[in-house]
C-alpha cells in the first residue's frame, strides 16, 4: 500500500469539494429507496448531494483521468432521550472517469461512522474502488474525510484529509 502526497494528484478528490460550490439543493431519499440514483426533489437539510469534476493522474499506470462523481452526503442525529446526542455520518459516490490511454473507471465508494458527541466537524472513514474493464489495473483507495455541518448539524462540505492507495 502507497501513501498518496500532496503532489500526486490522483483520481480521488471525490469528496474535495472546497468550498462546496458544487452543492445542490439539498435531497432525500424516496421512502424504501436506497440508490442514491433515485434522488428526490423533496428537501431535508441533513442531505446533500451534488457532482464533483474530477481530474487527475491514476497512479497505478500514469493514466490521466477525468469525469465527474456523485456525492450523497448524510449526517443523522438522534437524542437518546438521557440528554445524550448521537450522530451518523454516511458519504456515498459513484461515477465514471474515462482515461486517455482509452480506459474507463468505474469508481464507487462508501464511507460512514458513528459519534456520541455534537461536533462542528466528524471526520470519517472511507473506501473506493475504482475498476476497469480494460487491462489497466484497478485502484482501491482507502482514507479519513471530514464532513464539516453548520450549527444546526446539517452537513455543509465534505473533504478528504488522508488516504492511502493500492493497485490491484
Amino acid at each position: 500500500m502507497r501513501t498518496l502526497s500532496t503532489a500526486f494528484v490522483l483520481l480521488l478528490f471525490l469528496f474535495s469539494i472546497t468550498g462546496c460550490s458544487q452543492i445542490s439543493s439539498p435531497t432525500a431519499l424516496p421512502a424504501g429507496t436506497s440508490s442514491p440514483s433515485a434522488l428526490a426533489a423533496s428537501a431535508s437539510e441533513n442531505v446533500r448531494s451534488f457532482t464533483v469534476p474530477i481530474s487527475g493522474v491514476n497512479p497505478c499506470n500514469a493514466e490521466q483521468v477525468a469525469g465527474s462523481l456523485d456525492v450523497l452526503l448524510v449526517l443523522n442525529r438522534h437524542d437518546t432521550g438521557d440528554g445524550q446526542t448521537h450522530v451518523n455520518v454516511n458519504g456515498n459516490f459513484h461515477g465514471t472517469l474515462a482515461g486517455l490511454q482509452g480506459n474507463t473507471y468505474h469508481v464507487s465508494g462508501h464511507g460512514s461512522a458513528d459519534f456520541g458527541d455534537v461536533a462542528s466537524h466528524y471526520d470519517f472513514p472511507f473506501h473506493v474502488v475504482a475498476a476497469t474493464d480494460k487491462s489497466a489495473p484497478n485502484l482501491t483507495v482507502d482514507g479519513i474525510a471530514r464532513a464539516s455541518v453548520d450549527a444546526n448539524g446539517n452537513p455543509l462540505a465534505a473533504t478528504v484529509i488522508s488516504l492511502s492507495f493500492n493497485c490491484t
